[in-house]
Parts: structure tokens; sequence; C-alpha cells
């Protein structure tokens, strides 16, 4: 899983969507707000292009645009404001709204839930060869990478060593192999 996908699959831990699921849903109940957003953020671009140029009269033409763009957007929020708290009936959206966020989060712990148990039968699998026994049936053998543990003993440490034997290097006054070698491992 990609680290931009990880960061959008947390849920907000008060409402249980994801930023993405509550972007969506704000541009839904209130889709003027970010067209004026928009609108705003462009006349104020044009307006410091005009300025770059020296261009005064244009300049101060799409600062009025800007400053009317602006006065657009919050009268779109203040109308969308309105309107969403005089619906019709507000106790059935909301409790629409609080069945969808549970659906979705079920649906996630759901699959969360299958990924564990997948991880989890891998490292049976990896723990009963370690130990020289045959896997459970019907888990199959996916072997799972272990960098820099020494082959000298089943758990990866013998017994007696300290951390130093975990390093790449050999402490001083060590007189262990080092466990990335593999001609003294």
């Amino acid at each position: 899983m990609s680290s931009s996908t990880q960061s959008e699959d947390h849920p907000n831990l008060h409402t249980g969507e994801t930023y993405r699921e509550k972007a969506l849903r704000k541009l839904k109940e209130q889709p003027f707000v970010p067209i004026g957003a928009v609108a705003t953020t462009g006349a104020l671009v044009m307006a410091m292009v005009q300025m770059k140029r020296g261009n005064s009269r244009s300049l101060n033409n799409w600062l009025r645009v800007r400053v009317i763009a602006q006065s657009l957007t919050v009268a779109a929020i203040c109308v969308g404001t309105w309107a969403l708290s005089h619906e019709v009936d507000p106790a059935s959206t909301k409790t629409r709204q609080i069945d969808e966020i549970h659906a979705r989060r079920g649906e996630r712990q759901d699959r969360e839930r299958v990924e564990f148990e997948g991880r989890l039968k891998e490292a049976e699998v990896v723990w009963a060869e370690s130990q020289g026994k045959e896997a459970p049936p019907g888990l199959q053998a996916k072997p799972i990478p272990t960098i820099g543990v020494p082959a000298s003993s089943p758990s990866g440490i013998s017994s007696g060593s300290s951390w130093w034997g975990w390093l790449p290097w050999q402490s001083s006054g060590q007189s262990q192999s080092s466990p990335t070698d593999p001609k003294k491992a």
C-alpha cells in the first residue's frame, strides 16, 4: 500500500470519514463555495500578473473582480449554511450520514481483519518452519526476508549475545562473527 493511499485511508476520529470522503460530501452540499474560491484565486493571480506588467488600470479591474468573487463566495457560504440548517428532515439526514459512516467503518475493519489474518498465517508458516515442524494444513509457505538476523539459532539470537551482534560491523572486544557476513555466519 502506498503512503498516499495509506494516509487517505485513515479516518477522522470524530466522524469516521476519510479526508477525501469529507471533501466530496462538502462539495456536494455546497458546490458554489469551491467555484467561488477558484474564481477569487484566479482574479488575484491575474491582478498580480498585471501589477508585474505595470498595467495599473487592468490591475484595478482585476482587484475589483477579486472583491466581487470573494463577496459572492462568502454569500454562497451563508446561503448554503442556511439551506442546510433548514432542510425538511435534518434528523433523517443526520441518521443517514451516521449510518453511512458506520457502514464504511465496518467495511474498513473487515478489510483490515482479512489483511491481518493473512499476515498472521504467513507468520505461522515461517515460525513452524523455523521450529523444524511442518506448516499447518491449508497454509502455504511464503518466505519473509529476515535481514541482519544470524542464521546460527532458530530464533535469530544466540544465547548470551548482546545487541551488538545485530550490527553489520563487529564491536571491539566481541569475538562473535558478523551476522551479515555469509562466510562466518
